[in-house]
């Protein structure tokens, strides 16, 4: 009975030890769990602080996109002129520039300034396009330099704010993607003994960086001025008419011909 009895107290000395492991496992993941939902609702309040600024970059890029799409037509629509219209165009111009009416006369070269006036137009259109693509440039610079800023948070764990095809996530898209985060206690699964300071360390350890790395964020003026001046300025790109393809070549030969300056093939 009296080994009987020893043996009892053995399991029972060892069932209350468990047990207690347990507990002390258990209060140190609640603890855990408890300071990462704190962490990530001051994150989630910090953020909401980026999102007006987020919705204007989403505005700049789409003029930019806007831009682009006008440039690619307005170039496409220069190159079935000719496979050179702005050389063609500006050596006929000069031609008949500089060329008197004496002359025009004897070659009977008509409609002088007229001729100037439409091949003039591809030459303006060019300039526009290049004008157009030079901010485009410029301004796609500043947004990379806005998503730099943000790319650290990203690395450290910050849910990303666009989705695959890099457009702003809705809010409450967003906000689910941080209570998932909350929410993610895999990080605690193999705690074991008793919680101490190095533990909150070493768990949450980032989640603090994150934190103290959004409160040190500071965005640059978000002005939407020489956005709308790039949307202006491609509306004037697309919207000044050319000549049709076969109208250019015969303005060309009209004041070229007479003297066989350029070869009025392609």
């Amino acid at each position: 009975m009296v080994q009987d009895k020893n043996q009892l107290d053995k399991t029972n000395k060892e069932r209350l030890e468990k047990i207690s492991k347990l507990k002390t496992r258990l209060m140190g993941r609640d603890l855990l769990k408890s300071t990462q939902h704190f962490l990530w609702d001051l994150i989630s309040g910090e953020v909401g602080k980026f999102w007006k600024d987020l919705k204007r970059l989403e505005v700049k890029k789409s003029y930019i996109y806007s831009a682009l799409e006008k440039h690619k037509l307005a170039t496409e629509q220069l190159a079935h002129l000719h496979k050179s219209p702005i050389e063609r165009a500006k050596s006929t111009i000069n031609f008949l520039k500089f060329s008197s009416d004496k002359f025009f006369a004897k070659f009977k070269v008509n409609d002088r300034y007229q001729t100037i006036f439409l091949l003039q137009r591809a030459v303006d259109k060019e300039e526009l396009v290049q004008k157009v693509h030079d901010k485009c440039k410029v301004l796609h610079e500043e947004i990379k330099a806005f998503y730099a800023i943000f790319k650290p948070l990203m690395d450290k764990g910050l849910p990303f704010f666009w989705d695959v095809e890099n457009r702003l996530l809705k809010r409450d898209d967003y906000d689910n993607l941080v209570v998932a985060k909350r929410n993610d206690h895999s990080n605690f699964e193999d705690l074991e003994g008793n919680l101490r300071g190095e533990i909150l360390v070493t768990k949450l350890g980032d989640v603090f960086e994150l934190l103290h790395m959004i409160k040190k964020i500071s965005l640059p003026q978000n002005e939407v001025e020489e956005y709308i001046n790039l949307e202006i300025l491609s509306i004037q790109m697309k919207d000044l008419m050319l000549p049709t393809k076969n109208h250019f070549k015969e303005l060309i030969k009209m004041a070229i011909k007479p003297l066989g300056l350029i070869p009025l093939t392609s």
